[in-house]
């Protein structure tokens, strides 16, 4: 039986346990808004100790600084890309990764730790995306193009930058 634990019950949370549910057979939650239950195990601060538990962790938090705190608590943190999505095979996905539905990431493209991909976003080919970034609803990364690290893509925006050489 598989298993992954989950960091944030809300609303990034659940979206990320419906695209799990393609692959891991128990699900949980930690979350600090949240009252304990059969499925939310404890608090963030239990993290380390319950992460054990579980054959991966994830952390589903918008905040990038937030996320990126606790994925560097983790040694088995996992990448979850919905089945509904594109990843071209020469793709980088870096660990920690949450990519949603009807994404399409081009070839040579490379995504860095713990990025949200939402909805209808489009990283076309060769660009970069930096650790923890969020490249939001129907937003598009143009060909070549660089992403800073931590940075959110609003919805529907068109994100292009040279890289920096």
């Amino acid at each position: 039986m598989s298993s992954l634990l989950i960091l944030g019950g809300g609303q990034y949370g659940r979206l990320t346990a419906e695209i799990a549910a393609e692959q891991y057979d128990r699900i949980c939650f930690l979350d600090d808004g949240l009252p304990l239950s059969q499925t939310v195990l404890g608090r963030f601060s239990d993290c380390e100790k319950i992460s054990a538990e579980f054959d991966a962790v994830i952390v589903a938090i918008g905040n990038a600084e937030t996320r990126r705190r606790y994925a560097e608590m983790l040694p088995n943190l996992v990448s979850l890309i919905s089945s509904r999505a594109y990843v071209s095979p020469s793709a980088a996905v870096g660990p920690g990764c949450i990519i949603e539905p009807l994404v399409s990431v081009g070839a040579g493209t490379v995504l860095g730790k713990g990025c949200i991909l939402s909805s209808g976003a489009v990283l076309n080919h060769d660009s970069v995306v930096g650790d923890y970034c969020h490249i939001n609803c129907n937003a598009t990364v143009a060909a070549r193009s660089a992403v800073p690290p931590g940075t959110k893509v609003p919805y529907g925006q068109i994100w292009q930058a040279e890289p920096k050489e």
